[in-house]
This record gives structure tokens, C-alpha cells and sequence, in this order.
């Protein structure tokens, strides 16, 4: 199993028998956004139904070591981010006491 440098975790309600799942999940979104590349939503759901849980936990993720994922367009359904360092991040400006 790769490992990131950093680690992702799961919302305390994930389950015992469900966390290796969702953390390859999680690692799995985390590789698309390398690179500065832009992600839609139905590439995330590819990888899990429930991406809004597993972006949310690799948001909390990112932030220490200086980035966070934004929604940087939205057109007929389809949501694109993409990862940005904090000083840039709308997302982290606006959540940041969540996160």
C-alpha cells in the first residue's frame, strides 16, 4: 500500500469493517488531484458514491501540510476542483474553523 506522507482520516461514523475501504478510497482521490490536475465530481464518484464524505476528510488532510481542494467551477451538474495551497484556497478561507 503507497503511502502519502500524510494521513486521512475517516469520519468517526465510518465503521470498523469499512475503513480499509474508505481510506483507499481516499488515497485514490488524492492521486487525481496531484499535480495541480482538475478533478470532476464524476471522477470522484468512480471512486465512491459518498466522495463528499472522503473529500471533506482529505480537505482536513491537506490543511497541515498547506492545501485544501476548491470547487473552482460548476456547470450543469458537474463540479470541478481542484487542490490549491491555502493562501489560495476559497475553501479554506471560508471553512477554515471546520477544518
Amino acid at each position: 500500500m503507497q503511502q502519502l506522507g500524510f494521513e486521512i482520516l475517516l469520519n468517526p461514523s465510518v465503521t470498523k469493517a469499512d475503513e480499509l475501504r474508505l481510506s483507499r478510497q481516499g488515497r485514490a482521490m488524492y492521486r487525481l488531484f496531484v499535480g495541480g490536475r482538475v478533478v470532476s465530481n464524476t471522477e470522484l464518484a468512480r471512486i465512491g458514491r459518498q466522495y463528499g464524505a472522503r473529500l471533506w476528510e482529505l480537505r482536513r488532510a491537506l490543511v497541515p501540510i498547506g492545501f485544501c481542494i476548491d470547487l473552482i467551477k460548476s456547470r450543469g451538474g458537474v463540479c470541478f476542483y481542484r487542490m490549491r495551497r491555502l493562501e489560495e484556497s476559497t475553501f479554506f478561507a471560508d471553512h477554515r474553523h471546520n477544518l
